[in-house]
C-alpha cells in the first residue's frame, strides 16, 4: 500500500510540476505577446510618420513642378519677345543703311540671315499695296 501512496505522491508532484511549468510558460508567452504588440504599435506609428512625410514631399514636389513649368513658360515668352525685338532692331538698323556685316556683328546673327532679311525688307518696301474692289 505504501507503494501506491508513494506512486500517487509522485504523480501529484509531477502534475503540480507540469502545472507550474505551464503557468510559467504562459506568463512568458503573455510577456512576449505584449512586447510584440508594443513593437508593432511603435512600427505602425513610425510608418504613419513616414507616410505623412512622403505625402508632404509629394505635395511640395508638385508645387515646385508647377512653379518650374510657369517659369519655363515665362522664360520662353521672354526669349521669343527678345528674339522678336532683336529682329525688329536689326530691320531698323538695316533701314538706316547699315551693312549686313555690321548688323550681323551687332546682333550676333548669321550674315546670310541678315542679307535675306534686308532683301525681303527692300522687296516689301518696293511693292505697291493692291486694293481689291468688290463686284
Amino acid at each position: 500500500m505504501i507503494a501506491v501512496w508513494f506512486a500517487m505522491i509522485v504523480i501529484a508532484l509531477v502534475a503540480i510540476g507540469g502545472w507550474v511549468y505551464a503557468l510559467l510558460s504562459h506568463k512568458k508567452f503573455l510577456a512576449y505577446q505584449e512586447s510584440t504588440s508594443r513593437t508593432l504599435a511603435k512600427l505602425n506609428q513610425e510608418l504613419d510618420s513616414i507616410n505623412s512625410s512622403t505625402i508632404g514631399v509629394g505635395q511640395t514636389l508638385l508645387s515646385v513642378e508647377k512653379k518650374l513649368n510657369g517659369t519655363i513658360e515665362r522664360q520662353q515668352k521672354i526669349s521669343a519677345d527678345s528674339n522678336e525685338h532683336l529682329f525688329d532692331n536689326a530691320v531698323d538698323m538695316a533701314s538706316t543703311g547699315a551693312t549686313p556685316e555690321e548688323i550681323a556683328k551687332q546682333f550676333g546673327l548669321p550674315e546670310a540671315e541678315v542679307e535675306l532679311m534686308t532683301l525681303l525688307r527692300k522687296r516689301m518696301s518696293n511693292q505697291q499695296p493692291t486694293s481689291f474692289s468688290a463686284k
